[in-house]
């Protein structure tokens, strides 16, 4: 058998030399092949190699030279060691959490400062959590800004407009009274309420108290009652009141607060702007109580003389935060 032929180490043959058909004369040509393989295989090797087969065999595939990868080793060590305290503080993290999971509804303020989001209380809702605790996704469920739409009713020569669905599972509520245009000229828009869902409303003439400051574009007036037998959102100077000519039209937002509780007096509010008779810009604030502590789960709406022609009055249910 000949001497092998090659530049490494990989070149030699493990069975060579044959003992039984290679010569002996061949021996120190075996003996000098195999040292030159060895060191062309390892020419800049001039000292002693400590390296586990495991620590040398990190550098397999690696295409920068040695100090990089040992400072690349050492800042993933470094990293992983940051992550693995950090897990370990915050405990035992899922990568989602359900409905199920949950009791009540879920604030993210996280969802506010990132894109495609938005702001908001989620209901029965599946919230995706990454490996941080961050929630970055809602996937199902329901979200609201704050106000929710309950009702909506719609004037057509209405004598009263009367709005029901006022439960505790609001703390307060809202009508939005949206282009109402009242079938005589020069009426106010008056308010009363209910303890019996809507069956009857209460109209005694001391049954309720309210004060009013309303304006219009040449003056202003306040005007009130310590015992009425409704709440005038426009007040009672007459001045003040909504016209009815074409182009001419009313728009208001009434808050309630707590309508159903029992232990003080039912506390409303409203802001309106309208034209008045003189086809004058005009506006109007003030606040009214029914004055009883009677809860209050309906209200009605009716003008001081005549019907509704048209509007429309929607209900909201404000969000408890």
């Amino acid at each position: 058998m000949g001497l092998e032929t090659g530049s490494y180490i990989s070149a030699l043959v493990s069975t060579n030399p044959v003992g039984a058909t290679d010569p002996k004369s061949q021996g120190d040509d075996h003996i000098r092949f195999l040292k030159a393989k060895i060191l062309e295989t390892f020419p800049n090797v001039n000292g002693a190699v400590n390296g586990t087969p495991a620590e040398l065999n990190l550098v397999v595939g690696a295409t920068g030279g040695l100090a990089t990868l040992s400072v690349s080793f050492a800042a993933v060590v470094a990293s992983l060691s940051a992550i693995t305290t950090l897990v370990n503080a915050m405990g035992t993290l899922s990568s989602s959490v359900t409905s199920s999971d949950i009791t009540g509804s879920i604030r993210t303020p996280v969802l506010q400062t990132q894109a495609g989001y938005t702001a908001g209380t989620f209901t029965a809702a599946t919230v995706v959590v990454n490996n941080k605790g961050v929630i970055t996704g809602i996937s199902s469920g329901s979200i609201s800004s704050g106000w929710t739409l309950i009702s909506t009713g719609t004037a057509s020569n209405s004598a009263t407009i009367d709005i029901t669905g006022l439960t505790s599972t609001y703390e307060a509520y809202a009508i939005v009274i949206t282009d109402m245009i009242p079938a005589t000229d020069t009426t106010g828009l008056q308010m009363r309420t209910s303890t019996d869902g809507g069956s009857t409303f209460d109209s005694g003439a001391s049954d309720y108290r309210w004060v009013c400051f309303p304006g219009h574009e040449a003056g202003s007036n306040r005007t009130g009652s310590a015992a009425a037998d409704a709440i005038s959102i426009c007040g009672s100077d007459t001045g003040y009141y909504i016209g009815n000519a074409v182009g001419e039209s009313f728009n208001a937002t009434v808050i309630l607060s707590n309508p159903l509780g029992t232990t003080v007096y039912k506390k409303i509010r409203w802001q309106a702007d309208f034209m008045n008779p003189s086809a004058q810009m005009a506006s109007s604030h003030g606040s009214g109580c029914r004055a009883a502590t009677a809860d209050v789960d309906a209200v009605r709406f009716l003008m001081s003389s005549g019907n509704i022609t048209s509007g429309k009055f929607r209900l909201y249910g404000i969000q408890a935060t």
